[in-house]
């Protein structure tokens, strides 16, 4: 702290209970604390004790390290003992302060949704080994390995292995599944599996007139998730595809045991060596 290079707000907080919220801001700077903490009323500046709230109590707790000028910011965590709303709300705040202030700030997280909408660039890391470093579209629509992809939003991954015939390549999955793929860019041996997401996929009744990228299969799960419908189709013994589609009131959803045809955008599979 010293040396000004790097600061680390603790996930406790740390906060002294006798102190206001600027106070606890300045205690950074070792600043020497007013004669009278107390006496204020309203806001959680001079002469207000830092609100009882994880988010006021986590807003103090960040503003300190920033208020000593430091090269780089480290954030490990800061939003985990908060509930959704506020996690929501702080991480606005957090960025939005970011960028006044203009600090360099590594943001340590286990939460997807949190990595996703605060960095501008990402390094997933699997027990400490770097997986791959980019923005978070790249690493969404592009990740270069079956951690990456499940780490980074919900996937289909299947197993198997890129064969070419003489009907052209495909992806042949352990279960038996094939998904033709383009001739160009896949050899035998270039991939052990096949990715792509919920809404690469369409869910239909059951037509057996469909063919080529379309299987026919049966609801097994059905998750409503408010501006979609999450559906798990069993299309063989061995595979379950989730499908992603969207909720519209007054449309009727399947339901759980449904027989539905599964339509794959083949432009969306990925091929990954692992």
């Amino acid at each position: 702290e010293d040396g000004g290079e790097l600061e680390l707000p603790l996930q406790l907080e740390n906060l002294a209970p006798h102190l206001d919220a600027q106070v606890g801001v300045q205690i950074g700077q070792r600043l020497p604390p007013p004669q009278d903490p107390g006496g204020g009323a309203g806001g959680a500046g001079r002469g207000a004790p830092p609100p009882p709230g994880g988010g006021g109590r986590g807003g103090v707790s960040c503003a300190r390290p920033i208020f000593v000028d430091p090269g780089f910011l480290l954030l490990d965590e800061p939003l985990s003992n908060l509930d959704a709303n506020l996690r929501v709300q702080m991480r606005r705040e957090i960025l939005e302060l970011q960028r006044k202030v203009k600090l360099t700030t590594i943001f340590v997280t286990h939460d997807q949704e949190e990595a996703n909408t605060i960095s501008d660039r990402i390094a997933v890391l699997d027990e400490g080994i770097l997986q791959q470093v980019g923005s978070p579209m790249d690493l969404y629509d592009r990740p270069v390995n079956r951690f990456v992809a499940d780490f980074l939003g919900t996937a289909n991954l299947l197993d198997g292995g890129v064969e070419v015939t003489g009907e052209g390549t495909r992806f042949v999955a352990a279960g038996g599944l094939i998904l033709p793929l383009g001739g160009e860019g896949h050899a035998p041996g270039d991939g052990r599996i096949a990715m792509f997401r919920p809404q690469d996929a369409s869910i239909s009744a059951a037509d057996p007139a469909m063919a080529g990228t379309a299987f026919a299969g049966r609801v097994g799960h059905r998750e409503f998730l408010g501006n979609l419908i999450r559906y798990t189709v069993a299309v063989d013994e061995d595979t379950s595809l989730l499908v992603d589609d969207t909720h519209q009131p007054g449309r009727r959803a399947f339901s759980v045991g449904d027989t539905v045809t599964v339509k794959v955008d083949m432009e969306h599979v990925q091929v990954l060596t692992g």
